[in-house]
């Protein structure tokens, strides 16, 4: 009975761990995504922050024209 009793909070303290690095990331992103939107300070060059944006809008870029090619 026990071992049951542990696997939940074992996956509630995975889940908030997990939540916590995606919230960190996302900070991390947004700073990196504000510092581009501002012609005064530009992107951070060579950022690892930077390249996982790029990344990002590249991921982004290729699901939308997958999409729309569906509704075509």
């Amino acid at each position: 009975m026990a071992t049951t009793n542990l696997h939940p909070k074992r996956v509630t303290i995975f889940h908030q761990g997990c939540v916590e690095v995606y919230e960190k990331l996302g900070e991390h992103l947004k700073a990196e995504a504000d510092r581009r939107s501002s012609p005064s300070i530009g992107p951070t060059p060579h950022s690892k922050w930077d390249r996982r944006l790029d990344q990002l809008e590249d991921i982004a870029s290729k699901r939308m024209a997958v999409n729309s090619r569906r509704f075509d």
